[in-house]
């Protein structure tokens, strides 16, 4: 099609969108989820691989059913013409195209290929370049066996450890984001905007003094001498030296950290502001009296006001000029001094038992795995502290916390090293990708719950870093129940499997495990694929990574 056609065709769509014509297919819209840069912050490792492929006219390649022709319907020098294929434009298309090539990349993960997809937009990682251009070979030829277009200009296919996806260069060498080089010039460009603003107020005379404000010129400054500098942000925050945990109120700011603690009132000047920048002020004067010696340290903020949160890790924000004042004043005093800052939201209300029951309410990620079943797992691994438990679902005496409760080791799982313990971790669902980096990262040893969502960018992750062969609960309602004693949902719709996955950080671990596999001789039965309809088996496989099938047992 050519660019006129093509230019011709988006009028049409949009004139029809635009008087409702085509109102009840795009009323229809329904919410789906997307993969994007944080899909990658988790899935890239230090020294990775990277390549892209890029689909040609993705949306053409969805074929439209005939019946609904009629309405993708426009006119083009006196001719009428119609879509038989998925047009741009349409609020549905994106969810289609999305959902139609889950299944496809579901295929792909489970032999093990790690990627992520934005639409037609697909980055592959490998640790190798060989294994790279061997999983770029496996896509493409199965993309263009199901009739998808490769667009080959488009498309970055000699592996590199430096690649710009979605807008950002995203680099394995040292795990960081980071602006493209256009971009960051074109951030330069944005300083014309101060003089057009100051032009309108003279009638765009040319020969009137334009004259910036000293906080425009100390932004202007910073951006100037900061933006080619800057080697991106990295995907993880560093492990905090120090832990501060601050608070305030209308009276005063207090903090502690280490056990060490401070106080101060606030002065007739602080009467008046609101309680948002009395919070963010309390972290502000938290950090400079704990680290007032401290440099190149990174350090760990727990906040109980979320704005106050926001604003430290966003370095300010477009609602209020006072808590920006004091954001950049906290950023500038870090910047310095070379400090790393992570704000953490912690909820306040932790005082006493009887509090937090009449206070709780349910948590939809807080969930225990039947007693049973923990028994049988506890018995074939070794287990020594639940790392994702409530005081009411704990597994094991010893227990960390999400937040704060009676009895427990500590608080934050991930902020306390896995490598020497034994852990249960049976965390929430959208913490999973995350458990299994900090596994990684750590070489640490976990037993991991999981549901087997092959279609999730995790799972050939999970298959990689397999050292035993996985263990599935007979599917029954009673494997996940509430505080209340009520059955997970999903469970009962019979959408949901659940996993027990001995997972290792250390390669040699896991690839002495594969090496194993490939020598035993499975039975018959054991050779099935994993059906997610039925569970009569009592083995079977689960995936395969580097070629070879990782089986599963019943239990």
């Amino acid at each position: 099609m050519s660019k006129e056609m093509s230019d011709v065709c988006d009028a049409e769509v949009r004139d029809l969108l635009a008087k409702r014509a085509i109102s009840e297919v795009s009323d229809g819209y329904q919410h789906f989820k997307m993969e994007s840069l944080v899909t990658v912050r988790y899935l890239v490792r230090k020294g990775d691989y990277l390549a892209e492929i890029d689909l040609k006219d993705a949306y053409f390649t969805v074929a439209v059913h005939q019946a609904h022709h009629r309405f993708l319907r426009f006119c083009w020098r006196d001719r009428i013409y119609e879509f038989n294929c998925m047009a741009f434009g349409l609020a549905p298309a994106p969810r289609v195209f999305t959902k139609n090539l889950k299944v496809f990349m579901a295929f792909l993960r489970e032999q093990g290929i790690r990627l992520v997809i934005y639409l037609d937009d697909i980055l592959v990682l490998n640790e190798s370049s060989l294994g790279l251009q061997e999983d770029i070979g496996t896509i493409t030829e199965q993309l263009q066996s199901l009739g998808f277009l490769v667009n080959w200009e488009k498309s970055i296919v000699v592996p590199t450890q430096v690649l710009e996806y979605l807008g950002l260069v995203v680099s394995s060498k040292d795990l960081s984001f980071s602006l493209p080089v256009l971009k960051a010039e074109a951030v330069k460009k944005i300083l014309q905007r101060f003089y057009i603003i100051n032009a309108e107020r003279s009638c765009f005379d040319l020969d009137v003094r334009v004259s910036l404000s000293y906080s425009a010129k100390m932004d202007l400054r910073w951006w100037v001498g900061n933006v080619e500098k800057s080697k991106g942000k990295i995907f993880f925050p560093r492990d905090p030296d120090i832990e501060i945990f601050s608070d305030a109120s209308l009276t005063g700011w207090g903090a502690v950290c280490n056990g060490v603690t401070t106080r101060v009132p606030w002065t007739r000047q602080d009467h008046d502001k609101h309680i948002n920048e009395l919070e963010l002020l309390g972290a502000l004067y938290a950090v400079q009296a704990f680290s007032v010696v401290s440099s190149g340290i990174a350090i760990r903020i727990y906040l109980d006001n979320t704005t106050a949160v926001s604003y430290v890790n966003k370095y300010g924000g477009t609602k209020s000029a006072a808590l920006t004042a004091t954001a950049k004043g906290l950023s500038k005093w870090c910047e310095k001094r070379c400090i790393s800052l992570e704000a953490i939201h912690l909820a306040g209300e932790f005082n006493t038992v009887a509090d937090r029951e009449s206070r709780a309410q349910a948590d939809v990620s807080d969930w225990q795995l039947d007693v049973n079943i923990f028994r049988q797992i506890a018995k074939l691994w070794d287990i020594d502290i639940d790392l994702f438990a409530s005081s009411w679902n704990a597994q094991v005496s010893k227990f960390i916390l999400w937040r704060p409760q009676p009895r427990a080791f500590t608080t934050n799982a991930f902020s306390v090293s896995w490598s020497d313990k034994k852990g249960y971790v049976f965390p929430p669902f959208s913490f999973i990708f995350r458990c299994i980096e900090k596994m990684r990262r750590e070489k640490a040893s976990i037993v991991l719950i999981c549901p087997i969502w092959t279609g999730q960018p995790w799972f050939p992750v999970l298959l990689e870093h397999a050292c035993d062969i996985p263990r599935l609960p007979t599917p029954s309602s009673a494997i996940l129940v509430s505080a209340q004693g009520n059955p997970h949902p999903l469970l009962q719709s019979g959408a949901l499997n659940m996993a027990a996955c001995k997972l290792s950080g250390s390669h040699i671990v896991c690839k002495d495990f594969r090496s194993w596999l490939s020598r035993y001789s499975w039975l018959d039965a054991a050779t099935t694929p994993i059906s997610h309809t039925s569970w009569l088996e009592k083995a079977g496989v689960i995936g395969a990574w580097g070629g070879t099938e990782i089986p599963f047992l019943m239990i």
